[in-house]
């Protein structure tokens, strides 16, 4: 891992996404268990996956996926949640993520994941930026449609989206 982390600037004045390092484990874990509830909506593993601090850090420093990209969304000094990027290969990626309860519908999200796929796409080369929700999960739905997302297909299981840039 870079001792330096990739910083990701977005349109919101102070919002950046930063790369995970093993010092943001306790701020990741700290705002995860406010409220475990929130994260296991819609068959979300995130909370069960993390129950110490130290499976964060384990998590961080040795991911399970190392080509997968994962940044915390930091506003100023404040941890707000999570976003990632997973390649798929033919340069696709998979953008994914969590917002803190008490975070949720103030546009973090929206301008995160919005400078997530511009970024994957300008700066990384990607070709197409992918999502996917749960079929109940409609405030990431709406989310991901306000980036610039396109719902392509709906399951019973889940919904997929693809991220459309402007030209």
């Amino acid at each position: 891992m870079s001792q330096h982390p990739l910083v990701i600037k977005t349109s919101r004045d102070g919002l950046v996404l930063k790369q995970l390092m093993p010092d943001d484990a306790s701020a990741y874990f700290e705002l995860l268990d406010e409220d475990r509830e929130h994260l296991s909506q819609h068959n979300d593993k995130t909370a069960k996956k993390y129950p110490y601090e130290a499976i964060v850090r384990d998590s961080i420093m040795s991911p399970s996926n190392p080509y997968k990209m994962r940044f915390g969304i930091w506003d100023g000094d404040t941890f707000v949640g999570m976003v990632g990027l997973k390649p798929l290969g033919n340069r696709i990626g998979e953008t994914g993520g969590w917002t803190g309860k008490r975070f949720c519908r103030k546009g973090y999200a929206y301008v995160t994941r919005r400078a997530l796929a511009t970024f994957a796409i300008k700066k990384l080369g990607y070709r197409r930026i992918v999502g996917e929700t749960h079929p109940k999960n409609t405030e990431s739905q709406e989310m991901l449609i306000k980036v610039g997302f396109k719902l392509v297909e709906r399951r019973d299981d889940s919904h997929h989206f693809i991220f459309v840039p402007e030209k």
